[in-house]
């Protein structure tokens, strides 16, 4: 017999207060973005949460601002 646990997740304030406060600042160390003006707006942020994270953790919510600072980086790198 299998029985159905609904397991609560991250709310979408929690992951937004997540992402501004620790990976946001994780992802510009890990790219070599710490002394350049790039910031994400809570508007971007809750676009981020709702459109593209379909998991109750906050693990693809990192990958993707990670991949954003990565585009970034490169496209300073390019121009320069």
């Amino acid at each position: 017999r299998m029985e159905v646990i609904h397991l609560s997740g991250y709310s979408l304030e929690e992951k937004l207060n997540i992402a501004q406060n620790y990976l946001v600042k994780k992802a510009h160390e890990n790219t070599g973005l710490e002394d350049r003006p790039l910031s994400f707006s809570r508007d971007v942020l809750i676009d981020i949460i709702k459109s593209y994270t379909r998991e109750s953790g906050v693990r693809e919510l990192e990958r993707l601002i990670k991949k954003v600072c990565s585009k970034a980086a490169r496209s300073l790198v390019e121009t320069k």
